[in-house]
């Protein structure tokens, strides 16, 4: 199986660092629209198999149908301190972490993404101090 991440509602700002940072250790798609109830059915069979992280903005509603639709699911990484747009109870009834940006502080796109990647590797390898909201 293929490790999937997929990064919901990508911004401008976004686009730029990842053209700037290449992370080859991920199979990493970029996708402009938010993640909710619509636009769930724009993804394919492939990406619901293989999906084991997303990566969401406050734009995006998850709720646990959509989450139940990612068959590998084992990490949602927010780009915001905010978490009141997914169905966290589902997360964590179904072991599926939940990680935030920590602080808001360096409100900068390049921190939110680095933090998000350091979450996200530290989770899948294993690490030992994840949040998990």
């Amino acid at each position: 199986m293929a490790c999937r991440v997929l990064f919901f509602d990508l911004t401008p700002e976004e686009k730029l660092y990842f053209n700037n940072n290449k992370h080859d250790y991920f199979n990493i798609e970029f996708l402009e629209t938010s993640l909710n109830s619509e636009t769930i059915n724009c993804l394919r069979d492939n990406d619901f198999e293989n999906t084991i992280m997303i990566s969401i903005r406050p734009s995006s509603n998850v709720t646990s149908e959509i989450i139940s639709r990612f068959k590998n699911l084992r990490l949602i990484a927010l780009r915001s301190q905010e978490y009141n747009f997914i169905d966290w109870r589902y997360c964590l009834n179904h072991n599926i972490a939940v990680i935030n940006v920590e602080t808001l502080s360096q409100n900068s796109v390049d921190y939110i993404l680095k933090e998000s990647f350091a979450g996200m590797t530290s989770f899948l390898c294993g690490g030992k101090d994840n949040r998990v909201v």
